[in-house]
C-alpha cells in the first residue's frame, strides 16, 4: 500500500446489515444511496445482496436504468433473526461446555475432585 493512500475501511456484519437497511428507509437508487452513505455502489450493492435487502424493478430516471432499494420483506427479515438467534444458542451452548471443561481441568490442577463441580 502507498504511504499517501488511506488505510481501507473495515465494516462488521453488524455495521453492513446497519447501512443495508438505512439505505433501504432512505430509497432512492443505490447509487444515490451509496453517495449518501460514503460508499462505493458495487460494495453496497453486494452487501444488499448478501444481508436480505432486495431491489424492486428498475425505472427510468434521464433514460438510464436504476435499481431503486426496498427493505427486505417481514417475513425474510423474520427467518434471519430467527437463523441469528439459532445461532447464538449454538454458540452459547458451545462456550458453556468449554466452560465446564476448563472448570474440571482447574479442579484437577488445584488437587481437588473434578466430579464435584457437576
Amino acid at each position: 500500500m502507498a504511504k499517501n493512500q488511506p488505510k481501507r475501511r473495515t465494516f462488521t456484519e453488524a455495521e453492513k446489515t446497519e447501512l443495508v437497511q438505512a439505505a433501504a428507509k432512505a430509497g432512492g437508487t443505490i447509487p444515490e444511496a451509496a453517495e449518501r452513505l460514503g460508499l462505493n455502489p458495487s460494495m453496497l450493492r453486494r452487501w444488499i445482496k448478501e444481508h436480505g435487502g432486495k431491489k424492486a424493478k428498475p425505472t427510468t430516471r434521464g433514460g438510464v436504468q436504476a435499481a431503486r432499494l426496498t427493505a427486505a420483506s417481514p417475513r425474510k427479515a423474520k427467518t434471519q433473526q430467527n437463523g441469528a438467534a439459532e445461532a447464538i444458542r449454538q454458540a452459547i451452548d458451545e462456550n458453556t461446555a468449554r466452560n465446564e471443561v476448563l472448570a474440571k481441568a482447574l479442579a484437577v490442577l488445584d488437587g481437588r475432585n473434578p466430579e464435584e463441580l457437576s
